[in-house]
């Protein structure tokens, strides 16, 4: 009873830290004055960290070439993260080569290397990802506002209660917008692409 009420309440606990703007030091813009925004406006640098295409070639977020969509979740989450991760494959079907995109793992236990690449293998060529260690996990998912926390640890088979943001990262590597889970139009989200990066071609 005491799991099933905790699963209920942790996500709507992190909405609402994520509206007041705890996790951020700069406070999230409203929505109302996103200047024709669909996602929540943003102007924060982005933590640079490794990512990895899914041939295992090393690179940097900040040497990706093209603006990038970053999630944080986990191979065998059940819940939010098949929407999400299904959403930035929409996106990719929509962009192609335009932009990039980046998974990082936050199941530091049970998700390897070869584990996670062959998880955004299956998304396409235009995927990226990154497996941290605990300590580096830990730094990395707080500098990007994310809280995620275990849940049931019998015999390893246990879930992760995360935050469910979807961030675009523009070239200057800095968060561009923020999306949360009511955000779920891929054509608004398209806009916001465009409007970002006037300079990229629709076309």
């Amino acid at each position: 009873m005491a799991k099933k009420v905790l699963r209920i309440l942790f996500p709507m606990c992190l909405a609402t830290l994520a509206i007041i703007g705890i996790f951020f030091k700069t406070p999230l813009i409203n929505h109302t004055f996103n200047r024709g925004y669909y996602g929540i406006l943003m102007n924060k640098a982005a933590e640079d960290f490794p990512v990895y295409n899914t041939k295992g070639k090393h690179s940097l977020l900040s040497q990706l070439e093209t603006p990038t969509y970053l999630y944080f979740g986990y191979t065998t989450c059940k819940t939010i993260c098949p929407s999400s991760m299904g959403m930035m494959y929409r996106l990719a079907k929509k962009l192609g080569n335009k932009a990039s995109f980046v998974f990082v793992s936050l199941d530091w236990q049970r998700d390897s290397f070869a584990k996670v690449q062959n998880y955004t293998q299956a998304f396409g060529r235009g995927f990226y990802f990154y497996q941290p260690e605990k300590q580096e996990l830990f730094s990395l998912a707080r500098s990007y506002g994310i809280s995620y926390q275990t849940v049931g640890e019998e015999d390893n088979d246990f879930e992760i209660n995360h935050t469910n943001y979807l961030f675009l990262v523009d070239k200057r590597n800095r968060v561009k917008v923020l999306y949360m889970a009511r955000h779920n139009k891929i054509s608004r989200m398209l806009d916001d692409f465009y409007h970002s990066f006037p300079e990229v071609n629709p076309i």
